[in-house]
């Protein structure tokens, strides 16, 4: 998301150069030099625009896989695919926070049982604690 990011500040900061150079009067700046900015300026928009684009959404070939866009002899991976590492990555969290629940669950039950000296209550305690084993557990597969 960042070198998303620093591509569209980028693309601002020429765009903004454009317009501040097409305002001013012509007897102020040389007319042909200020035309040559403006190309050079259109020309640095328009790939910044395509960069931008490959970065958020990515390229697919004719079958519709992801294909990996190179840029300065670097894979770019596309902001839509990190995004889905991310959504995978919350999704582990998640299971580790449902799992860490469970373990400390157990633990107060396994706690409460010992000054309570009732049996079920421990089993119990065993129960959840081991539940939240198997959700950790699940977390390393996912």
């Amino acid at each position: 998301w960042s070198y998303f990011q620093a591509k569209s500040v980028k693309q601002h900061a020429y765009t903004l150069d454009k317009d501040i150079l097409s305002v001013l009067a012509p007897g102020t700046v040389d007319a042909a030099k200020r035309d040559e900015l403006l190309k050079g300026y259109d020309a640095k928009i328009v790939a910044y625009d395509q960069q931008k684009k490959d970065i958020g959404f990515g390229k697919k070939d004719a079958s519709g896989a992801w294909v990996e866009v190179v840029e300065d002899g670097k894979p770019v991976v596309s902001a839509t695919q990190y995004e889905e590492e991310a959504a995978h990555g919350i999704k582990i969290n998640d299971r580790c926070d449902l799992a860490s629940l469970l373990l400390s669950l157990g633990v107060i039950l396994c706690s409460v049982a010992i000054l309570m000296k009732h049996h079920y209550v421990w089993i119990g305690g065993l129960v959840v604690g081991f539940g939240g084993a198997v959700v950790g557990a699940t977390a390393f597969v996912m």
